[in-house]
């Protein structure tokens, strides 16, 4: 069987160029994006931690106190 001929040209190397440095740009745009909202998510994943760590030290604490409370 013969291959049927196409009539859409190939594309330019200059457009391909300009739709490569068009894609470039997106994608540096949309992980500036994704950086900036990863700097807010490890903030706030900082924060939930030290909150536990607070809540660890007061169960502790007061784990502690009941334990002393009952031995002495």
């Amino acid at each position: 069987m013969k291959k049927k001929a196409t009539t859409a040209s190939k594309p330019s190397v200059a457009s391909v160029h300009s739709d490569l440095q068009a894609h470039n740009a997106e994608c540096h745009q949309r992980w500036q994006e994704n950086y900036r909202r990863l700097e807010g998510i490890e903030g706030e994943v900082k924060a939930i931690n030290l909150q536990l760590k607070a809540a660890l030290a007061v169960l502790v604490v007061g784990m502690g106190s009941i334990l002393a409370t009952q031995v002495f």
